[in-house]
């Protein structure tokens, strides 16, 4: 089943090659080797402990020494990003409180998707039954919204007013990452997927 992002990797970048606009010169921008360097490792150190942590337990010292050496790689980039001349992330956009409150909702809303797609999966196979085919179906009520949604989402964001807007997704994304699992029932096409739909489009506007 993964070997299918590979052919469809490859034609993307092809299409990526065939649409760039013609005379479009590469910048003389330098990557940020040092921020990099310390950004991935300190992130798969983190996400390795929080995986295996079930597996070698919180009291582990492997456990512990990865929390660790991940949150100081983490810190050292930060340090490093304010320094550098071309940081790989912009540290002082945060320093604008639009900005910030946008990326916060935006974690906000894949957090809780993430939540209902990951657990939602889980939950159909293991206690209702379903094949993992049937539990991708189950996932398209929740997923055929969100793409149509987001872009319209997106659209309004721009033309009404930041700030009202804004806030309607701090308010619609608790209540969107809360509730039963999508479809949950022994069937895919009974009455409890409508509500996912709802699920969909209200994570697609916020």
């Amino acid at each position: 089943m993964f070997l299918i992002n590979l052919p469809l990797g490859v034609l993307t970048l092809l299409m990526v090659f065939r649409s760039r606009p013609d005379g479009c010169v590469a910048s003389a921008q330098r990557m940020d080797r040092p921020g990099a360097f310390t950004l991935v490792p300190g992130l798969v150190a983190i996400v390795l402990a929080l995986m295996q942590s079930t597996t070698w337990g919180w009291s582990s010292l492997l456990t512990i020494g990865l929390l660790v050496a991940g949150t100081l790689l983490v810190l050292a980039f930060i340090a490093i990003e304010q320094r550098v001349h071309e940081p790989l992330i912009e540290l002082r956009l945060f320093a604008s409180r639009d900005f910030s409150a946008d990326t916060a909702v935006l974690a906000l809303v894949f957090f809780g998707l993430m939540g209902i797609t990951v657990f939602g999966a889980i939950y159909v196979q293991d206690m209702l039954g379903f094949s993992p085919i049937e539990a991708g179906v189950s996932m398209l009520p929740l997923t055929l919204p969100l793409l149509i949604a987001a872009p319209l989402g997106g659209r309004l964001y721009d033309k009404m007013a930041r700030e009202p807007s804004r806030r309607s997704g701090r308010f619609w994304w608790p209540s969107d990452s809360c509730g039963p699992p999508p479809c949950s029932t022994s069937s895919i096409t009974r009455s409890s997927c409508p509500p996912t739909w709802s699920w969909g489009l209200v994570l697609g506007s916020s």
